[in-house]
């Protein structure tokens, strides 16, 4: 859907009656982190519950742009086209896959239905595995919207500061993240019972070659059909699997509406430091909230893939998932472990934390336990790195439950985080002479509140 942005609004009222009235010039850490907490609690009662590409992901869009236009010097809302039910929808694949594979398989069919597997099974490395579904889709699209801020530096810009987050909402499982013996019934199970089914067709497929009778339809031995026919009449577990995943997404605060509001207030110190005089010469700063994230990183994939060229010696600090400070975590390893991020990166904000007296560690996500928006700036070659606050291990009790709430996230580790972040930039910031040759622009000012497409 087009958004009709062209013009900026007037101030939030949302907003006026929370923000007070005190100088800029005594403003702290702890009084951003303030900021920040009650930012998240207004937006969250404008928007709820966000699921990606939905009316309330695109209003929180618009709020995020609205705030952002008071503190950057350039703002832009981009709206484009991807898959919410991709990440989760494969699972309903798999549901559906499974016994008309089984049904070829026994009609003697094996080659269609090694077709039908293998497809199944790259669709769901790919989307779930290794999120990464923004080549062609096979599943419904809709409108998702990302927004970002720029403040440009005093003179030429000689490189970039990329501070990111996501605004959506994860989806709810309908079983308990704790509850193991119904994980296991309702995902594992179904998953090594469609890994056997797999095996069986594989097998026939081998056998066909072999005995010369690959392109005909032939019965598989007696034994295959019993085995074939006990998989056939067992595969009732994937209606479990089917209902997985519910209608109901998550309030997503901690995960993770707070850390696009702590944006805005990073935006809002740097704002002020250049009113001041005291900006940064040669380094541009670009706050940026996606949406897509919870639904395997579509909007983070999308901006970096169009962005990537304009941005001039870019470091990315993307924030996610801001809940406990005992937790605070710098992440080399994203997308299931798979991806590597900026351990050097990583490095130089822990060495930050220790000197400023924050407990943090160094650490990547184990296989399994899921990826951020960091993974896509590094797919695009640029270094990056996420800061977190919560086990990487997924024991955490509040993200993707309806647990994820403004209660359970620690003022102490937004205060921590807006350090850090303010310390990086500001031990960054390049003040050296301006280079001519090296001035690019992030977006053609004349288009700065147009929808982007495609």
């Amino acid at each position: 859907m087009f958004w009709p942005f062209g013009k900026k609004k007037e101030k939030s009222a949302v907003f006026e009656s929370k923000r007070g009235t005190g100088e800029l010039d005594t403003l702290k850490a702890n009084r951003l982190a303030d900021a920040a907490y009650e930012m998240t609690a207004a937006v969250a009662a404008e928007t709820g519950e966000r699921k990606a590409g939905s009316e309330a992901t695109r209003k929180c869009a618009r709020l995020l742009h609205e705030e952002l236009g008071k503190y950057c010097d350039d703002t832009l809302i981009t709206s484009f086209r991807s898959s919410e039910v991709s990440y989760n929808g494969v699972l309903k694949l798999i549901a559906v896959s499974a016994p008309i594979i089984l049904i070829l398989d026994l009609a003697g069919c094996s080659v269609i239905a090694l077709a039908l597997f293998c497809f199944t099974v790259f669709l769901a490395l790919r989307e779930y595995l290794l999120c990464d579904g923004m080549r062609k889709q096979f599943f419904r699209v809709c409108d998702m919207t990302n927004v970002h801020g720029v403040i440009e530096p005093q003179g030429e810009c000689t490189d970039t500061i990329v501070f990111t987050a996501h605004h959506d909402s994860a989806p709810l499982y309908t079983i308990g993240k704790d509850d193991r013996k119904n994980m296991f019934l309702s995902m594992h199970l179904p998953l090594i019972h469609f890994c056997v089914t797999g095996l069986i067709t594989v097998t026939g497929v081998i056998t066909d070659i072999f005995t010369g009778e690959l392109f005909s339809v032939n019965l598989p031995p007696v034994f295959v059909i019993v085995l074939l026919v006990l998989l056939l009449l067992s595969s009732g577990i994937y209606i479990r699997l089917w209902r997985l995943i519910s209608d109901k997404y998550s309030p997503g605060i901690g995960d993770n509406l707070v850390s696009s509001c702590v944006l805005v207030q990073l935006a809002r110190y740097f704002s002020w430091k250049k009113r001041k005089g005291e900006g940064f010469t040669g380094t541009r700063l670009v706050f940026a909230s996606f949406d897509g994230e919870e639904c395997g990183l579509k909007g983070s994939s999308w901006w970096y893939h169009n962005h990537k060229n304009q941005l001039v010696s870019p470091v990315v600090i993307n924030l996610d998932s801001l809940c406990s400070a005992s937790d605070l975590t710098f992440i080399t390893k994203d997308v299931n472990g798979l991806v590597p991020l900026s351990s050097a990166l990583a490095s130089e904000l822990s060495r930050i934390a220790d000197r400023m007296g924050y407990s943090s560690k160094v650490g990547g996500l184990p296989l399994f336990a899921g990826a951020t928006d960091a993974a896509s700036a590094a797919r695009e070659d640029l270094e990056a790195v996420t800061v977190t606050a919560v086990p990487l291990d997924g024991a955490s009790s509040v993200i993707h439950t309806e647990n994820d709430t403004l209660e359970n996230v620690e003022r102490k580790v937004l205060e921590e985080v807006i350090s850090i972040c303010i310390r990086f930039a500001e031990d960054r910031g390049c003040t050296a002479p301006p280079s001519p040759e090296h001035h690019l622009t992030l977006e053609n000012t004349e288009k700065r509140l147009q929808i982007t497409r495609s």
